[in-house]
């Protein structure tokens, strides 16, 4: 069971829905059945970079980038931070570049920062065209020479509710598809979202945005929970 599944199940089970199943015809829609005749599909809403005919989500380029800069850290950390510790703060769009060829640039430029004997901070590198990192000395002296301070994802962000209606939309469309050959199975399909966007909602009361939200007549209900299982939004 994935984390947005676990928060679904805590949300169903505090409103009272009984039983909750889980995967009840297996790996196949829904992923829970409740009160013997609800089928609900969950869905983890996040920030998703559109280019074209392609989607990906945002953290899924940050995750592999950051395992590519905490190996070359990993290398760097078997020196001791005797005289200064040195905080990285990573600046970066799409396309990231090859993150190989990122990998040995990245090596070659902290090499040469350890063996300069004037260490001047902040020092800024152009890792690729779209990724930029900038070393900071750290106040403090820990037993890792080198961290990573701040990231900066320049294609997340935007107008919260253009960033919201856009995702809602892209995701209701992804679900809506998934479930098609599934829909006459039950009588009543529920889209749960977990919303790990995590902004600020207090905008949820405007009916402009909500009127701009595609919500597909497969699904009788569509739910917005926050990752502590607390109810958003619901249409």
């Amino acid at each position: 069971m994935h984390i947005e599944e676990e928060i679904a199940q805590i949300y169903l089970c505090k409103q009272g829905h009984n039983p909750v199943q889980y995967e009840p015809a297996g790996n196949v829609p829904p992923d829970f059945f409740i009160d013997n005749r609800v089928a609900v599909e969950v869905r983890r809403l996040n920030e998703n970079y559109f280019t074209g005919a392609n989607t990906e989500g945002l953290e899924q380029k940050q995750i592999t980038l950051f395992k590519c800069v905490d190996n070359v850290l990993a290398k760097h950390n078997t020196l001791p931070a005797t005289t200064n510790s040195y905080g990285l703060v990573l600046e970066y769009g799409r396309p990231v570049g090859d993150l190989n060829k990122i990998k040995h640039r990245l090596d070659q430029e902290l090499n040469a920062f350890i063996h300069n004997p004037n260490r001047i901070t902040p020092h800024a590198i152009q890792i690729s065209i779209h990724f930029k990192v900038t070393i900071l000395k750290r106040p403090f002296i820990n037993d890792k020479l080198f961290c990573i301070y701040i990231d900066r994802d320049n294609d997340g962000g935007g107008l919260l509710e253009d960033l919201y209606v856009s995702n809602i939309n892209y995701c209701i469309a992804e679900k809506t598809s998934k479930i098609s050959t599934y829909q006459n199975k039950y009588k009543e399909w529920w889209l749960l979202f977990i919303d790990f966007i995590g902004w600020d909602l207090y905008s949820w009361e405007s009916y402009s945005m909500i009127n701009r939200i595609q919500k597909s007549s497969a699904w009788n209900k569509i739910i917005i929970v926050n990752v502590n299982a607390n109810k958003l939004l619901e249409m």
